[in-house]
């Protein structure tokens, strides 16, 4: 027993030690293939893990996700660490997210703020399918916080930017996915290419940038500058406005724009800016607004326009195409360059159209749409300005900017000479107006010619005149009236079928169905009469001279008139009648031309009635200073009851003072006398005779003076004088011819 009891204690211990070897065997094993235990942590941390996620859902669906590679969890329970930054920003719509991806990050688990120090880059509208796409705006940076709240994201440090279509920097900027709006905070500059194939580049740059994605709007404030080769936009508030990743309209508060190219420039503004571009990013069309004011300069002229509201349009290639001016406008052009240079071109109205050529570099037309007025300043000393109105006008430019033809409705013109040289009197300021005016000019930018019809009026200090239609010709320094033409001044008027004017000289000519009207000169006016102002010469009274003719000039200053064809002159009951009359105001004379025929009121003292001596002749001259109106080329002199036919005609008129009767009458070659009376005729024959009115005798010498009375018989002296009046005969012989008579006898009375 007590063996077995050893025996068993043996293999109990044995056993014992078998287990215990076993157990520190595989205790070895164990330790030997057990991990390497972690370093402890640091006494800042409470835990760190590898892939970490963080997520925040809203009404059902991931508003953000956030992982990284490695986490570590500071003391301050609601701080994270994260290595190897993926933040995802889910759209509303759950088919795009942002992308923000940092090598270092701190994640304020609390506020729900992560904060990265270090480079950053944000990955905007990833598409959930099919990224390859389009292209997607990168944002890279530092010093980026986000907050998973709102998910804006936001840094306050340098920051660039790579979009479609382009690429920029800016000083700040922040995103905010909830509203998909883009801010750059300060020194902004973009550069930005139309997806068109052959666009040219834009450069923006502003203090601040606003993109709205859903808008497709860029806003820039608070100031902007767009550059695209020469052209440059500028503006305070300026708003872009995308399309197709083009921009496509601009629209700038006390905007300007600017478009530099060789030999020509354009300058334009206005308190309220919009432009409008092409797909290819080529401007297209500009609107200005409040105080609009546009410079287009060439080698040819500055133009400025000015008004409230301007369109300009463009051909597509930046050159300006078209210029609309609306309220207030007022449009000036400056001719450069050319001589001699043609003046300035001032044109005023409501609302004009200006278009273009040559690549914008010269006008081609302006227009007017509304009442206007043209102003042309002269740029030299000697030239005139002009003024043009006219409820609407058209204006057409050739080479040079040179205006070529106008033309207007309703038009008034007025022309303001320039000074005169020291020492000449002014010239007088011109005007007209009538229904339809239209104009041509010369290479020196002068009116060359101008037709004005319906109504036209014409006025030149105290001249005017009105015709059915105008034409001045400035180069001829001539006016033409034609239809109804009428001309008058103080001193009279004439109206014709046409009348030609010399503007410079006041000679005119007036053709077809004439007719003229003279005041009397006045009293101490430079043609008055030296003798007090009596009346008494050929037509020299106190009534106005009428005429008619079919022609007329007046030169002289109106002292030398010349009426051709069928003239008739008359002055109260006193008229001349002639194929032509000429009459020298200055000299006081007057002469006649074939088929004359004169006629005289004469009036006897104590007589009440009034007659009227009519004298026929070829030729007539007359002189107020010899008071002598001479017929020649066969005369005929007639007064009641008395005859005188001659060669030549000499009547003197009365003294000044009197009237226009005859005082006396001298007749020449082939004298032939007939007087008539109730019951009588006499009729005498000599080389020579006078008349002498108011004694109402008559001489008859030369040749074989013949007296023949119907009661005394023939009467034949060297001299024969007889009085009318009284019946009185006197008879002078010469000594180799004594007078005779042959008496008739009575006859008897059965």
């Amino acid at each position: 027993m007590r063996g077995a009891r050893s025996l068993l204690l043996l293999a109990i211990l044995a056993i014992a030690g078998f287990v215990a070897f076993t157990y520190l065997s595989q205790k070895k094993v164990i330790r030997a293939s057990a991990p390497v235990a972690p370093d402890s942590l640091s006494p800042s941390l409470t835990s760190s893990a590898e892939d970490w996620q963080w997520s925040k859902s809203r009404d059902g669906r991931t508003i953000v996700d956030i992982r990284a590679k490695n986490f570590r969890q500071l003391k301050d329970a609601s701080r994270f660490e994260l290595e190897g930054v993926r933040l995802r920003i889910f759209h509303k719509e759950g088919g795009e997210f942002d992308l923000v991806t940092s090598a270092h990050a701190e994640f304020r688990q609390a506020e729900g703020f992560l904060y990265s120090d270090g480079g950053v880059e944000i990955t905007l509208g990833i598409p959930a399918t099919d990224i390859a796409q389009r292209q997607l705006v990168s944002i890279k940076s530092s010093g980026v916080t986000f907050d998973s709240n709102t998910g804006r994201a936001s840094t306050d440090r340098a920051a660039s930017f790579v979009f479609k279509n382009g690429h920029g920097t800016a000083t700040g900027a922040s995103y905010d996915p909830s509203t998909r709006e883009l801010r750059m905070l300060s020194q902004v500059a973009l550069n930005w290419k139309s997806p068109k194939p052959g666009a040219k580049p834009m450069k923006i740059e502003a203090g601040e940038l606003l993109y709205r994605e859903p808008a497709a709007t860029v806003i820039l404030t608070p100031w902007a500058r767009l550059t695209r080769e020469t052209s440059i936009i500028e503006g305070a508030e300026t708003v872009a406005t995308l399309e197709d990743g083009a921009v496509r309209r601009v629209e700038a508060k006390n905007g300007k724009g600017s478009d530099r190219e060789p030999k020509r420039s354009l300058e334009y503004a206005a308190d309220s800016l919009l432009v409008e571009f092409s797909s290819s990013g080529e401007v297209e069309s500009v609107r200005g607004e409040r105080n609009a004011h546009l410079i287009s300069r060439s080698d040819s002229a500055i133009t400025t326009v000015g008004s409230q509201r301007v369109d300009l349009a463009f051909d597509g290639s930046n050159a300006l195409k078209t210029v609309h001016a609306v309220g207030g406008s007022v449009i000036e052009s400056k001719p450069l360059g050319a001589q001699p240079l043609p003046p300035a071109r001032i044109l005023k109205s409501e609302a004009v159209w200006l278009r273009m050529r040559q690549a914008g570099k010269e006008i081609e037309s302006v227009e007017t749409e509304s009442k206007g007025r043209l102003e042309f300043i002269p740029s030299r000393a000697d030239q005139p300005r002009r003024e043009l109105d006219g409820d609407k006008m058209w204006i057409a430019y050739g080479p040079g900017n040179r205006i070529q033809s106008f033309r207007t409705v309703n038009a008034v013109t007025r022309t303001f000479p320039p000074p005169a040289p020291a020492g000449r009197p002014q010239p007088a300021e011109s005007s007209t107006s009538s229904v339809h005016m239209e104009a041509s000019f010369d290479a020196a930018g002068q009116i060359q010619r101008m037709e004005q019809r319906e109504n036209f009026t014409y006025k030149e200090g105290g001249r005017m005149a009105k015709a059915g239609r105008g034409v001045l010709e400035s180069q001829a320094n001539r006016i033409t009236l034609e239809g109804a033409a009428r001309m008058w001044d103080d001193a009279g008027s004439t109206a014709a079928d046409l009348i030609l004017l010399d503007q410079k000289t006041g000679n005119f000519e007036a053709r077809g169905r004439v007719t003229s009207s003279r005041e009397p000169d006045k009293p101490g006016g430079k043609l008055a009469k030296t003798d007090g102002g009596k009346p008494g010469g050929l037509l020299d009274g106190d009534e106005p001279v009428q005429a008619t003719a079919d022609r007329m000039t007046s030169r002289e200053k109106n002292t030398l008139i010349h009426y051709i064809g069928n003239a008739v002159l008359w002055q109260g009951a006193n008229r001349i009648k002639a194929d032509e009359v000429e009459v020298d105001r200055k000299n006081r004379s007057l002469a006649a031309h074939r088929r004359v025929v004169t006629e005289l009121e004469e009036s006897k003292s104590g007589v009440k009635t009034k007659t009227v001596t009519i004298v026929r002749a070829s030729e007539m001259t007359y002189a107020d200073a010899t008071r002598l109106a001479h017929y020649s080329g066969g005369a005929v002199l007639n007064s009641p009851g008395l005859q005188v036919k001659a060669a030549s005609i000499r009547a003197y008129l009365a003294e000044a003072g009197s009237d226009s009767r005859v005082e006396k009458a001298l007749a020449d070659t082939g004298v032939v006398i007939d007087q008539e009376a109730p019951g009588r005729a006499r009729k005498g024959t000599g080389e020579h005779a006078e008349y002498y009115v108011d004694e109402e005798k008559m001489i008859l010498t030369g040749g074989d003076p013949t007296l023949t009375d119907s009661l005394r018989g023939r009467t034949r002296g060297a001299e024969l004088t007889w009085f009318s009046g009284d019946d009185r005969l006197l008879v002078n012989g010469l000594p180799e011819r004594r007078a005779d008579s042959k008496l008739l006898r009575k006859k008897q009375t059965p």
